[in-house]
């Protein structure tokens, strides 16, 4: 399994802000895969005790949350985990406040209106600029540190929480939203299963571990036709595919480096 886990915010997805929520997980899938290239699992908020290992747990800006999903995640992360997490974090599925998930934070925290498109973000990783179009400004909720600053870090146990003020996911700028993966991925110790140094958001290399091999699915959004280069984590060698504009490719290469069988690959 991948060492991240991706949570569904099934609450807010069952809510009447159902489309809020999909284009959040969408938003993280493409930013954790096009722009931070990262692998997940995905496990829903009502199945969080099943849920495998991970080192990092992404809870794309949830909003409102079972109790027993926040206490759930609470758990992996005193046992090791870091959670990184946005937004409005104190509301259950009935968008009731529960003041008791921030009482272990040493800094107070509180919520109020998404009020401005334009927000400015700092965390040890950097800065950005998020912009937030459209209607979120009228209804979506933001948190507020009694700090002033958009991002805390929380030591509960053996685990971390990364926690940043701004709903992340529901920005536009998801190659900012990629960066702040890659820092909490680093912080988390993640491996990955692939290094590469192409920069197209379009281009999507998705990486399945098999027991000997990793089979790598590989799609463009991209008007360009330059060859698309990784190297594979498992063999450690490095692997050169062309992807014509609009087409895919599959590929698996075994732990000596070889390509085992392939689709539509150049």
């Amino acid at each position: 399994m991948p060492d991240v886990a991706l949570v569904l915010p099934q609450s807010l997805q069952l809510s009447v802000l159902n489309s809020w929520s999909l284009s959040a997980q969408q938003n993280a899938v493409r930013a954790l895969y096009h722009h931070a290239r990262g692998t997940a699992f995905v496990t829903g908020e009502y199945l969080l005790s099943e849920m495998p290992p991970a080192k990092l747990i992404i809870l794309p800006a949830p909003w409102v949350l079972q109790q027993q999903a926040w206490d759930l995640l609470m758990s992996r992360v005193r046992a090791g985990a870091t959670l990184l997490v946005s937004g409005r974090i104190d509301a259950d599925e009935h968008w009731r406040p529960v003041p008791d998930r921030t009482r272990d934070w040493d800094v107070e925290y509180s919520y109020a209106a998404l009020a401005t498109r334009e927000v400015a973000l700092q965390w040890p990783g950097g800065t950005a600029r998020l912009s937030y179009g459209a209607d979120r400004t009228t209804y979506a909720e933001r948190g507020f540190l009694g700090d002033g600053k958009t991002f805390h870090e929380v030591q509960l146990g053996k685990g971390t929480i990364l926690y940043f003020a701004l709903p992340l996911e529901l920005a536009d700028q998801l190659d900012e939203v990629g960066r702040i993966y890659k820092y909490a991925m680093k912080r988390a110790g993640v491996h990955a299963a692939y290094e590469t140094s192409c920069e197209d958001p379009g281009i999507l290399i998705c990486p399945t571990r098999l027991p000997d091999a990793t089979l790598y699915v590989l799609t463009s959004e991209s008007a360009s036709n330059a060859p698309v280069a990784f190297r594979d984590g498992l063999s450690g060698e490095k692997i050169r595919v062309t992807l014509a504009p609009g087409r895919a490719a599959l590929l698996v290469v075994g732990r000596d480096g070889r390509i085992l069988a392939s689709y539509n690959v150049r």
